[in-house]
């Protein structure tokens, strides 16, 4: 198993706009064993690094993760997250909307909504 593996996520060939290019490390886009091998790093990296933390809200969608911490505070858990591994670099973005859930802060409550992107209908 550990044989096929490594065959299916290094060194693999693929095309993008007509040139070829040489995957060095990890599945290539569009490979049916990405999703899969994505979830599996995932929920290892949460069972390491996210659980000890303890956090009072966390979810994810995949590779899109959700927090909440002050503003103020210094974001420890992204650096945690990018020290994980080498080759995975995390961002942030702040946003008052996850996926189709819009969500503000009030003192002492948490109040979500359905989002709608501009110009959908």
């Amino acid at each position: 198993m550990k044989k096929l593996l490594e065959k299916a996520t290094k060194g693999t060939v693929f095309s993008f706009t007509d040139k070829l290019y040489k995957q060095v490390n990890g599945c290539r886009m569009g490979n049916p064993l990405s999703p899969t091998l994505a979830n599996i790093f995932m929920c290892k990296l949460e069972k390491d690094i996210v659980t000890p933390k303890h956090l009072p809200f966390y979810d994810r969608y995949v590779d899109d993760c959700f927090t909440k911490r002050k503003r103020n505070e210094p974001d420890h858990l992204l650096t945690s997250l990018n020290s994980y591994h080498p080759n995975i670099n995390f961002t942030v973005e702040e946003r008052n909307h996850f996926f189709d859930t819009a969500f503000e802060f009030k003192v002492d409550k948490f109040i979500t909504s359905l989002y709608k992107k501009p110009g959908k209908m």
